[in-house]
């Protein structure tokens, strides 16, 4: 059956794109890049699988030129965007990025529906099917995999507060006054009971772009619960466990973070046993029987018995987390990943970095995650006061030397000491 006309014009749009026909009026010297639609495709609400598809898709439509146009004039943008009369008063000019990746998000149901875009084919030897673009889409997407509890690009707060209740706080930084992260609590399960609860951390389990809790509880089980807020009856997130390996001994473990150690999109497990090694454990889902997240340890590294606290976040937005923690002296330290140079591909071989002249032994607690919207990971302290610190990286500001974390961004006084996990 011959494509409808509006989709032959947008594969006739592709293959004369690719054939250097269909003008690239590039915006910047970033334009026509897969970084370009990953940026536009991020802020207009793309997330995970679906951002790369996004990607795939842009580039297989117009190389991600920003102003690209097809044979006829009402292709346009980098998704190629047919610019009907009532589109263009819905969104605006179509070769604005922005909208363009306003409308491509809505048109295709949040990165649900392609199935108008006749770039959705899966030849992966035609440039002109979105199936050539997933691997450059995917390596392209990790450094934008910025998991949060509710989607908007924003790391947030999840915690055991002195009741026993989990609480979350939204990261609100947009809206509350002088741009101040977790001012307010956003929700509170009032009926939930985590005071058997071991350790607490935040990640991407199944790739689906939100935050699912990862939980290790007192009788030694792992536990995940699926971030359920886009479906919860009230937007809640973690409502019941979606996962549970009942046998084990995770209550044993020293310290606990979960974040993307290898760069696939799925959130592993970094924490110290009680030995003192340091073990990774590699998502498994895709892989293991069952789709089971989490069976044996990946790596286990070196004697980190002396560590007070650890955090995983992407430090230098390389699309892989890294390791921040506060050793015995109170000094902060962090190790980069590290997996694409190191023989054998083993992450956090060596230290990267250390400040010297910190003194982190008036906080009780860490955790980590985007909270300023620029992709690099920041850093959020309990302060045994109460106070809550958000430490924005700062890894490219002059005088850092590389270095993330010299200074304390905001600062809130609160009861956040009475807290029996922060994540």
């Amino acid at each position: 059956m011959p494509l409808p006309f509006h989709r032959f014009l947008a594969a006739t749009a592709a293959a004369l794109l690719m054939s250097g026909l269909v003008s690239q009026s590039p915006a910047s010297a970033a334009d026509g890049t897969p970084e370009t639609c990953a940026k536009y495709g991020f802020d207009a609400g793309f997330r995970a699988g679906a951002l790369i598809k996004a990607i795939a898709i842009g580039m297989a439509e117009s190389s991600c030129y920003t102003h690209a146009t097809g044979p006829t004039p009402l292709d346009q943008g980098m998704w190629q965007i047919r610019a009907y009369e009532e589109r263009v008063a819905k969104y605006g000019d179509l070769t604005n990025p922005v909208n363009n990746a306003k409308a491509a998000y809505e048109l295709s149901d949040r990165g649900r529906n392609w199935g108008d875009w006749a770039t959705n084919c899966s030849d992966a030897s035609s440039k002109r099917c979105y199936a050539h673009w997933m691997d450059v889409a995917t390596r392209t997407v990790r450094s934008f995999l910025v998991p949060d509890v509710n989607g908007d690009g924003f790391a947030d707060v999840v915690g055991v507060d002195g009741g026993g209740k989990l609480v979350g706080y939204h990261n609100g930084s947009l809206v509350n006054a002088g741009g101040l992260p977790f001012v307010d609590r956003t929700w509170r399960l009032t009926t939930s009971d985590w005071t058997g609860f071991r350790h607490l951390a935040l990640g991407d389990v199944n790739h689906d772009g939100f935050t699912d809790l990862v939980a290790a509880r007192g009788d030694g089980a792992l536990v995940v619960y699926w971030n359920g807020s886009q479906v919860n009856e009230g937007g809640y997130p973690y409502l019941g466990a979606g996962w549970t390996e009942p046998d084990g001994t995770w209550n044993t473990m020293r310290q606990f973070a979960v974040g993307d150690v290898t760069g696939d999109g799925y959130a592993d497990i970094v924490a110290v046993e009680g030995t003192g090694a340091l073990v990774v454990y590699a998502n498994g889902s895709l892989t293991n029987a069952g789709g089971k997240p989490f069976t044996t340890a990946t790596w286990r590294l070196g004697d980190w018995s002396g560590v007070r606290d650890i955090a995983v976040t992407d430090v230098n937005l390389d699309g892989y987390a890294d390791i921040v923690g506060i050793d015995s002296d109170g000094k902060l330290f962090g190790y980069h990943n590290g997996s694409q140079v190191n023989p054998g591909r083993v992450p956090f071989s060596d230290e990267t970095w250390r400040l010297t002249d910190s003194d982190w032994n008036a906080v009780a607690d860490i955790t980590a995650g985007d909270t300023s919207g620029d992709r690099y990971g920041d850093l959020v302290a309990v302060g045994n006061d109460g106070s809550l610190s958000v430490y924005d990286n700062g890894i490219l500001l002059p005088g850092s030397d590389g270095i993330p974390y010299h200074h304390v961004t905001h600062k809130t006084s609160g009861t956040w000491n009475t807290f029996l996990h922060v994540a």
